[in-house]
């Protein structure tokens, strides 16, 4: 197309956009020749021929939603015998509306191909998607067609993954010979790609929101499409007390007594014996200095994570806690028989749990013996606070000093932290002294425990000293 008296060609490409931008590219209009293809499923970005003084390939790119006509082949300026090389920007614009698009194109000199100046130029796209229709305020015009077969990526569809650190990725590249290759754009946390295919598979370090690129190089074209992957984690706080020994006293009888009649605490399971007798009675433990095993009382809750905030919280319902024997031992001094009855019941419990804010949760433990009138209450608060940008949890727990306390934190299914941080095994439990010492650890509520625990650095297992 001619330039008037000036002799300018004008090159047209989908809707130009303002001046700006520009500015830069007019002491040097070149780019080279792969300059960065960002594709998705835009119907402009691509290549396009079109014909100005002969016919030429053109390629559509598009970053921070602005579009810009780069010379693929060499572009004849109308009414010369001159070409502007492959790299040359031709035209920049921007959408306006449903494929409707405006912008600058630039004019260059018809005598040595120098360029000119830039002029407004607006472009429509056809129903197909296939044609481009482009007009510059001078009143020349432009026709582009979509060359087929043009390289195009798929980062694929973006997703939210629940209780996993490995993500498959479904992307996909139209040319199956083209270099591919994934590249974290954004996360919170580190990605390791298993290879540069674009169904790879991909593992992160941290759960959040993750943005990951798909790139595709092929004969010197470069495209390349984004994909957000949200992962989010689960996890479960549990927390217990439990009694170490195998039994402890009972502290109504802590000593063998000298009876003529049983007590009426034992009635319901032994009935009324007549003496005279020896009668002795304990409480059972559970009988285990680790974690696992019975307990007296335990709460727990689960929750999602994803890296930001709790979401989806369930908890323990009801309070869970264990029965309590009371076994007696009853011997009839005139024939020294001797008869073993035990009692049992269920204590009440007061446990809960409660979400303080979004990144923390506190499991509340009380809970007292229910064959015992006002029993001390055995008491445990297990605060967790969760690390933004981590699956990081900061763990505070307050105990009673009787009897052992406890908590253990599940990660995606998996026991990553079992923690014993008030150990009573080595307490006195029988007689007197075990009386005077139980009622000093139930009455004390002063034991303090505060670690963190980071469930991607493995399993662990820990049990304090007495």
């Amino acid at each position: 197309m001619n330039s008037g008296s000036a002799g300018v060609c004008r090159r047209l490409f989908a809707s130009l956009i303002p001046v700006v931008l520009i500015a830069s590219a007019l002491s040097a209009i070149f780019l080279p020749a792969s300059a960065s293809a960002k594709t998705s499923s835009d119907p402009i970005v691509g290549q396009w021929d079109v014909t100005y003084g002969a016919p030429a390939t053109v390629r559509m790119t598009l970053s921070g939603g602005v579009y810009t006509e780069i010379a693929e082949s060499p572009v004849e300026v109308t009414g010369s015998s001159c070409y502007l090389p492959p790299g040359t920007v031709v035209a920049t614009f921007t959408k306006t509306g449903p494929g409707l698009y405006a912008g600058q194109h630039g004019l260059w000199y018809v005598n040595n191909c120098s360029f000119a100046s830039w002029t407004g130029m607006t472009l429509t796209l056809g129903a197909d998607g296939n044609t481009l229709s482009a007009s510059l305020a001078d009143g020349e015009s432009a026709f582009f067609t979509k060359v087929s077969g043009d390289l195009t990526v798929d980062a694929g569809r973006g997703q939210t993954v629940y209780g996993t650190h490995s993500i498959s990725l479904d992307g996909s590249v139209s040319d199956p010979d083209a270099t591919t290759s994934w590249s974290q754009v954004s996360g919170p946390g580190t990605a390791t790609f298993a290879s540069g295919s674009p169904q790879s598979k991909v593992k992160v370090t941290a759960p959040g929101s993750y943005v990951f690129e798909l790139t595709a190089t092929d004969n010197g074209e470069y495209v390349s499409d984004d994909v957000t992957i949200e992962v989010v984690d689960r996890f479960r706080f549990e927390t217990q007390a439990w009694i170490p020994q195998s039994s402890v006293v009972d502290p109504v009888h802590p000593d063998p007594a000298n009876l003529r009649v049983n007590t009426p605490d034992s009635y319901s399971a032994c009935g009324i014996i007549t003496g005279p007798l020896v009668q002795s009675s304990t409480f059972t433990g559970d009988g285990h200095v680790g974690y696992a095993g019975g307990f007296r009382a335990q709460e727990w809750v689960e929750f999602d994570w994803d890296g930001t905030s709790i979401s989806h919280l369930i908890e323990s319902s009801p309070d869970d806690v264990g029965t309590t024997h009371r076994p007696f031992v009853i011997t009839t001094t005139a024939n020294g028989r001797t008869r073993t009855c035990t009692t049992w019941g269920r204590a009440s419990s007061s446990g809960k749990v409660t979400q303080t804010d979004s990144q923390q949760v506190v499991l509340t433990i009380r809970s007292s013996n229910p064959l015992v009138f006002l029993a001390p209450p055995i008491q445990s608060q297990l605060t967790v606070t969760m690390t933004p940008q981590s699956d990081v949890a900061q763990i505070s727990h307050q105990t009673t000093y009787f009897p052992s306390h406890g908590f253990q934190v599940t990660f995606n299914g998996q026991v990553v932290n079992t923690t014993v941080d008030n150990n009573a095994s080595c307490d006195t439990v029988l007689g007197d002294a075990g009386w005077v010492d139980i009622g000093l650890g139930l009455t004390d509520y002063g034991n303090y425990y505060q670690t963190s625990v980071d469930p991607n650095s493995g399993q662990s297992s820990v049990i304090l000293p007495c």
